[in-house]
């Protein structure tokens, strides 16, 4: 989904996964900036905070998830791959030591290894007895010690991890990590592996994830194998994958990025600029006529009434209209005046997101 701040993308979001949710669909939503705290309240879900390193109590140690160490290299390995590179891909070298590593650490250690045993091995700069010191094993482990006991985020990552998804309805909240690049992609990644785990116990159940802001977390270096990897997953395990930003070009920065609208089966555009629907066709993921080019530049919002948006699906591409009721327009919204209402008026008078949305609804008929 790509659509202009302002243009009434959280609102829509929000309806979208209040719906998947009341379909009996299980929802995670990963975000930076609280647009679902909210609902997450109204739905009885769970809403996890990233901290920074000072404050952090959840592991992710993603050695510990691991249920199959063969299926689950295919994530496993980027992963790691972008903790030891993340502003580019590693050589064919690296990438190949790195999984050797991986693989003779798992046999010794199997779910108690953490990154540090992989720093330690790549540290001697030889994966085996035999083999001649390699400076580059070396410069990766250098890459991989603030993941490591020694490192500045040695919290998120020695011991068992303690992320668990109790309900059915979860917000994941990256504000804090915002500032540190990448560690948020890394960590975002981890999420993102750890649902897929969860999508596995129960192939019978819909499951949806919703990645805010995505271009943003998915950090670049090997991260595109990876979001590959996630979506083939999903699909298996009856899940879905859905990614939002506030422009086509976006999904064009990072191969990460790439793979996210190269997979995807439906497209939904809010209002968007003139050039950004033309990057669409410059792309191939839409065809551009002259119809289509009205269809879209067509495309607005009347800010408390409705949102149009264009979806393009496998059955076919059309402009429709989100009409919401005043209760559900007021428990989505992402205005800071709306926000701060609702959190004072539960505060003040110990009410519940329910409760104040209907009080504040009453003094304003």
């Amino acid at each position: 989904m790509a659509a202009l701040s302002g243009s009434g993308k959280s609102v829509f979001v929000n309806e979208m996964a209040y719906r998947y949710r009341s379909a009996g669909s299980k929802v995670w939503i990963i975000d930076v900036g609280r647009s679902y705290k909210n609902l997450c309240e109204l739905m009885d879900g769970e809403f996890i905070e990233f901290a920074d390193e000072r404050q952090n109590t959840l592991c992710l140690n993603p050695f510990s998830m691991v249920v199959d160490i063969n299926n689950d290299m295919e994530m496993l390995l980027p992963l790691l791959a972008e903790m030891a590179s993340p502003r580019e891909p590693l050589n064919n070298f690296c990438y190949t030591a790195l999984a050797s590593a991986i693989k003779q650490v798992w046999e010794i250690k199997g779910k108690n290894c953490t990154v540090t045993d992989i720093y330690e091995l790549l540290r001697s700069g030889k994966i085996s007895d035999e083999s001649e010191k390699e400076s580059q094993l070396m410069h990766m482990a250098v890459a991989l010690e603030p993941y490591t006991k020694y490192g500045v985020y040695a919290s998120y990552f020695e011991g068992p991890a303690t992320i668990e998804f109790t309900k059915d309805f979860i917000v994941l909240e990256l504000e804090e990590l915002k500032s540190k690049r990448d560690l948020q992609a890394v960590v975002m990644q981890i999420i993102m592996y750890r649902i897929t785990q969860e999508m596995y116990l129960d192939r019978s159940r819909r499951k949806i994830v919703i990645i805010d802001e995505a271009w943003d977390l998915m950090g670049s270096g090997s991260s595109g194998h990876f979001i590959e990897a996630g979506y083939r997953r999903a699909r298996k395990y009856g899940g879905a994958f859905g990614t939002i930003t506030q422009s086509v070009d976006d999904y064009y920065k990072t191969e990460a990025t790439k793979a996210s609208i190269n997979n995807a089966d439906w497209l939904f555009l809010l209002r968007q600029k003139p050039e950004n629907i033309d990057r669409l066709g410059k792309e191939g993921k839409l065809t551009i006529d002259e119809w289509m080019k009205r269809q879209l530049s067509s495309i607005t919002t009347d800010h408390g009434h409705y949102s149009e948006i264009f979806v393009h699906s496998p059955m076919g591409s059309g402009v429709g209209r989100l009409l919401l009721d005043p209760f559900s327009m007021m428990l989505f919204s992402t205005r800071a005046e709306d926000f701060e209402r609702i959190k004072n008026m539960r505060a003040e008078n110990g009410m519940t997101t329910e409760q104040a949305i209907e009080a504040i609804l009453d003094e304003r008929k």
